[in-house]
């Protein structure tokens, strides 16, 4: 029990009333610490990016954190286990393809149809012949089923349920319709899969398996509301 005369608080002071300016000291600190965490995790991510890159997508915890100069221990520190930062990889990138899509998109807003939508698929394509093994990466490790190797990555599920998401909104459809979740998860996987077996074979010319894509896609989309805006930046999801 805590009364007024608890020697914890000056004379005079409610029990309930911290000394003044005790609790901006410590929200100070504590945003002081959770600034440094986050920076950590971006540097360890960044780190992560760079050596998947750099030797292909069958990395370690202990490249990443040679790449980062760290222990591995620090890796564990900011990421429950390795799993936590391939899904915290997937999170970063499939917002960055989404950004650069979405701007893609902006700028081929005078054009048809076809056009605005070969402008996505050729954007998804330039992202992945930049940074090819990230990619691999991306789309075939860290499963949302750990030890399931058929499961969906992380990057795949979070991509598929983002176009869901956009078909809803450009069509009218609630996003956990069955329409916008199927055409959400067929899209991304015929990008992720056209993607992957170009990367692999280049057995045709980019632009025309753009085309061909493209040609699929736009025939399978539902018909657009009119009625919708896109914004220029994307919402956290």
């Amino acid at each position: 029990m805590i009364t007024g005369n608890d020697s914890r608080y000056p004379l005079g002071m409610a029990a309930h009333e911290p000394p003044e300016g005790g609790d901006r000291e410590e929200t100070d600190a504590i945003r002081e610490r959770r600034g440094r965490s986050e920076r950590r995790r971006a540097e360890l991510l960044d780190a992560a990016g760079a050596v998947i890159e750099r030797v292909g997508p069958q990395v370690s915890a202990t490249l990443i954190a040679q790449e980062a100069g760290v222990t591995k221990p620090i890796i564990y520190r900011h990421f429950g286990d390795i799993q936590d930062l391939y899904r915290s990889l997937a999170v970063r990138h499939e917002h960055r393809l989404r950004q650069l899509q979405l701007e893609a998109r902006l700028s081929a807003a005078h054009l048809d149809r076809f056009g605005r939508l070969r402008s996505v698929v050729a954007a998804y394509f330039d992202v992945i012949e930049r940074e090819p093994n990230l990619y691999r990466f991306l789309v075939h490790a860290g499963g949302d089923v750990p030890g399931n190797d058929g499961a969906l990555s992380w990057f795949t599920r979070r991509y598929a349920e983002s176009i869901a998401a956009h078909l809803a909104q450009i069509t009218g459809e609630p996003e956990s319709s069955p329409e916008a979740q199927t055409m959400g998860y067929a899209m991304a996987g015929a990008l992720t899969t056209a993607g992957s077996w170009w990367l692999q074979e280049h057995a045709a010319r980019r632009d025309d398996v753009v085309d061909a894509l493209t040609r699929m896609l736009v025939s399978g989309l539902p018909q657009e509301t009119g009625d919708y805006v896109l914004d220029d930046e994307l919402p956290d999801r």
